[in-house]
């Protein structure tokens, strides 16, 4: 039996729900390493105001996975947006890794987890590479081994208005970068620990 509170993948494993004929709505969420001056410590934050472009889920996917990380507002605040989104409706939530740090999500596969009595409000969860010298996206299912380095995820999930909130972590590799070392033994697990909420309700 699973426990309630059980960090657990979202992958084969969970029902998966075919598109609807209305493109649901979709959220995007860029994340950044962003030092504190004050202190020197590393910020985790999102990228605030980036843009989504037109299309299709699979041809604002294509679009952002090959577009540079660019920042417009000043290093870190106190009001810099915090690691959680609203979500109020079907949608397709997607989170991209700054492109200009060595950090890329977990190569394999396990990307996104929550806990077990959540699970049945995410589905479909595909993790993104881009090969720009070959100028090539591919798709990886969740769970499946990836290729490459992926920065970008996406999947949907079934909003509510009943005024909650669901805890979930994102699953990242940091590249220690150490010299001499082989990759394998430079990569180093990085849990990013944001959170849904489900805005409405009385909760």
């Amino acid at each position: 039996m699973t426990a309630a509170n059980q960090e657990l993948p979202i992958g084969s494993s969970i029902p998966e729900l075919k598109d609807d004929v209305v493109t649901p709505h979709i959220i995007f969420k860029e994340i950044d390493i962003v030092v504190d001056p004050a202190t020197r410590k590393l910020n985790i934050v999102y990228i605030p105001s980036t843009a989504i472009p037109a299309g299709s889920i699979d041809q604002v996917v294509d679009t952002l996975v090959k577009r540079a990380t660019t920042r417009t507002v000043p290093p870190f605040t106190d009001t810099t947006s915090p690691l959680d989104l609203n979500c109020d409706r079907e949608a397709h939530v997607i989170f991209k890794l700054a492109s200009d740090w060595n950090w890329h999500f977990a190569r394999d596969g396990v990307t996104f987890t929550t806990k077990a009595d959540e699970q049945g409000r995410y589905f479909n969860l595909i993790n993104v590479t881009y090969d720009a010298a070959t100028n090539t996206v591919a798709r990886y299912r969740g769970g499946e081994p990836i290729e490459g380095e992926c920065r970008l995820l996406y999947f949907r999930v079934r909003g509510t208005t009943m005024g909650y909130r669901d805890g979930f972590n994102l699953i990242a590799e940091l590249d220690l970068g150490v010299a001499g070392t082989p990759p394998e033994k430079r990569r180093t697990k990085l849990v990013i620990d944001p959170d849904v909420r489900h805005p409405g309700g009385s909760a």
